[in-house]
């Protein structure tokens, strides 16, 4: 309950305590000023039909049919869909007075002005004021009559463009009790004068509360709050607990027509209903826990804001007439006022940061946000959640302002947000490393790393990290300090390919061959075994040698060449056998004489025709030569002459026994060589040019050569062995 005294400086707080929210992004006060210029009037609207009594009063049996009328103000422009209504009753005593009253009518314009739609209603007049019955039975009339207004109301709804649930009810003096008494007095506390009776008091029975003017099938009952202006009450009982009408009263204490406390109306006239004004009104709803405003006008009487006679003020409104309706303005609000929620987000942030604020949301509500030292993102500024983005270190402040879908701003929501710096990340030059290879990289400035991707690092949360890359990647870091702000740097690593180096097809070579090795793919080139690229060299042995190859990026790969150095055959012997000289059996022969090849000989063997020296080439299987001794045919060599007959085996063929000859004497110690066909001596013996017998039984049967020389003579024969 909120119970406020009001003397004469009360224009001065008024004009004083107003809020400003001009530098906010809601700036449209509907509902607290005058926020349009003028308003669309519609007079005379009936909202139902009723009878009234005759006038003069004649009885409570004599009435009459007659239109129950209402003045209708609207902002002019507002396109609104759904507004709050106030609907409101002169005063009058139930006597007097007309939905034209000047102050009902100033208020109801006031009030348009600032954004709601307001109505003035008649209701039915007249009573005998010295018939306790009669009179309560007219405060029954004015219960029937607002509450068929109400329900009016519902029932055009949408041709007013009202929202039903923000129905507001009230009045002046009389018309203030009705209000009263239709929100708060159930069908079990309606006057039993209300009901028909006879003799001595004859009455018609005047139904339900919601029986009279219209038949429109709405309930009066929920409305969302009451304004009380020097009205009354029957019984403070009527407010039950568990109430939910708020209301706001305006009362003088020293009021003689409608009691602020308790009493008879018109202070004398004891035959009207007792009456519970303002002050026990305020004190039974603050036991039942029913929010309300009650503003006390110290020596002040009744119509506090002046009086009116004849639809019009006596002498003008006096000084409380704008306080009243400001105050009126600011109770309707905290109805219509967006109870928003305070702002969720993070008070602590990194720059650059985005971060999600949001408050509850309210259904056709619009939200305008405010901030410093950061920019809203994303597509729908006025949601009820937003993406902020950062942008200054220090201490900002971010508000929020909701507008609901009566255009009503609630009060703003504030967080202050401190905003700390990045860490200055940094993760050094891009590097360049070969395939295969690995190259360390590392970070500073933060306090926490972590590399992404993480394929190819040794350590991906360490600072200091081994980085192995099949292809080029770049690697970012993410740094993050002691306020868990985090920056981000990022290094690429370039991988070269390999050179592709090739050394060369495998060789294959005889023993003594001079090759040279020449490695390609490359730029440079480095050999193993202390080979020079390029140079020529002769391989001692068969071996495999490595090149290594290094191009501009300086990467290097290796190949290797094997070298496959074959013996060479045996160097041959040249045998003689009779008139010919021969070798062991090769792949392929070349004779030569004096140096010269001899033409069409490549045989084993050569029947020389003259005289000199002869050597003999023997190729192997691998194309591998070798060269005999030389071989000196004098002229006068009994070689020569193939018929001398110098020597004689016999038998030949034999068994390994056989007996050497010599049919010319020859007196020089020598020396005899047995070979096999293959040119392999098997058997030696020293002789002196006598008959010999040679026992090699133990040799296998084939062909064998025998050599017989001396120091200026050679024999040769062939014999075969069965």
């Amino acid at each position: 309950m909120l119970s406020r005294i009001f003397h004469l400086f009360l224009i001065a707080s008024y004009l004083s305590g107003s809020i400003d929210l001009s530098a906010q992004s809601c700036s449209f006060k509907r509902y607290q000023e005058r926020v349009f210029n003028a308003v669309v009037t519609s007079n005379d609207l009936v909202y139902g039909n009723a009878p009234a009594l005759i006038l003069p009063y004649l009885g409570e049996s004599f009435t009459y049919n007659t239109d129950l009328t209402l003045d209708l103000f609207e902002p002019a422009g507002d396109t609104l869909n759904k507004r709050p209504l106030v609907i409101l009753a002169f005063g009058g005593g139930f006597l007097i007075g007309s939905k034209e009253d000047e102050d009902i009518q100033a208020t109801c314009d006031s009030l348009a002005k600032r954004g709601y739609v307001t109505a003035s209603i008649n209701y039915r007049i007249g009573m005998d004021i010295i018939n306790t019955k009669s009179a309560e039975r007219a405060v029954y009339r004015g219960i029937q009559d607002f509450s068929a207004a109400i329900r009016y109301f519902k029932e055009y709804a949408a041709t007013y463009r009202i929202d039903t649930n923000y129905i507001f009810a009230g009045g002046v003096s009389a018309g203030s009790i009705s209000a009263l008494h239709m929100a708060f007095a159930d069908e079990s506390d309606r006057y039993q004068s209300s009901y028909q009776s006879s003799l001595p008091f004859i009455a018609p029975d005047m139904g339900c509360k919601d029986c009279s003017g219209n038949n429109y099938n709405h309930s009066s009952t929920n409305i969302k709050a009451l304004i009380n202006c020097w009205g009354a009450i029957g019984n403070v009982n009527f407010l039950e607990p568990g109430e939910d009408i708020p209301m706001v009263s305006f009362h003088g204490d020293s009021d003689l027509v409608v009691p602020y406390d308790s009493g008879y109306p018109f202070a004398v006239l004891a035959t009207m209903p007792y009456v519970y004004g303002s002050l026990p009104i305020s004190t039974r709803a603050n036991a039942i826990g029913l929010y309300n405003e009650l503003f006390t006008f110290v020596g002040e009487g009744h119509n506090v804001w002046g009086t009116v006679v004849n639809n019009s003020f006596v002498g003008g409104p006096s000084q409380y007439m704008q306080p009243i309706i400001q105050s009126i303005s600011d109770f309707l609000f905290i109805f219509l006022k967006p109870e928003t929620a305070p702002i969720i987000g993070d008070t602590v942030v990194c720059a650059n940061e985005i971060i999600t604020y949001s408050t509850s949301e309210t259904s056709g509500s619009a939200y305008c946000w405010d901030i410093t030292g950061g920019t809203l993102v994303g597509s729908n500024p006025s949601s009820s959640s937003v993406d902020i983005q950062w942008d200054s270190i220090g201490v900002h402040q971010l508000n929020v302002i909701e507008s609901s879908s009566f255009e009503a701003i609630g009060d703003t929501q504030s967080i202050s947000v401190l905003v700390n710096g990045l860490p200055s990340v940094f993760t050094g030059n891009d590097q360049e490393i070969c395939e295969n290879d690995s190259t360390t990289i590392s970070a500073n400035g933060a306090v926490i790393y972590s590399w992404m991707p993480i394929t190819g690092l040794v350590s991906p949360y360490d600072s200091i990290t081994i980085a192995h890359p099949s292809t080029t990647t770049t690697y970012t870091v993410t740094g993050t300090d002691a306020n868990t702000c985090q920056a981000t740097d990022s290094i690429t690593i370039t991988v070269n390919a390999l050179p592709n180096v090739d050394a060369g097809p495998d060789t294959i070579i005889c023993d003594g061959e001079i090759i040279t090795l020449n490695g390609s793919g490359a730029s440079s080139y480095s050999w193993d075994n202390a080979i020079v690229n390029g140079t020529p060299f002769s391989p001692n042995a068969s071996a495999t040698y490595t090149v290594t190859g290094t191009d501009a990026n300086t990467c290097q790969s290796t190949d290797t060449i094997t070298i496959l150095v074959n013996t060479l055959p045996e160097i041959p012997i040249i045998m003689r056998n009779n008139d010919s000289i021969y070798t062991s059996n090769g792949y392929s022969y070349s004779w030569l004489l004096d140096g010269i090849v001899v033409t069409g000989e490549d045989n084993h063997f050569i029947c020389p025709v003259e005289p000199g020296t002869y050597v003999v080439e023997v190729t192997d299987s691998n194309g591998c030569k070798s060269i005999s001794a030389p071989f000196l045919i004098l002229s006068e060599n009994p070689l020569l002459a193939e018929k001398n007959n110098l020597i004689d085996i016999f038998p030949n063929p034999n068994k390994g026994l056989f007996k050497i000859s010599f049919k010319a004497l020859v007196e020089q110690q020598g020396k005899m060589e047995i070979y096999n066909i293959l040119g392999e001596n098997i058997y030696d013996a020293s002789i002196d040019c006598k008959d010999m017998l040679v026992n090699i039984q133990d040799l296998m049967g084939g062909i064998y050569l025998i050599r017989i020389y001396f120091n200026d003579a050679e024999y040769i024969g062939r014999f075969i062995i069965k």
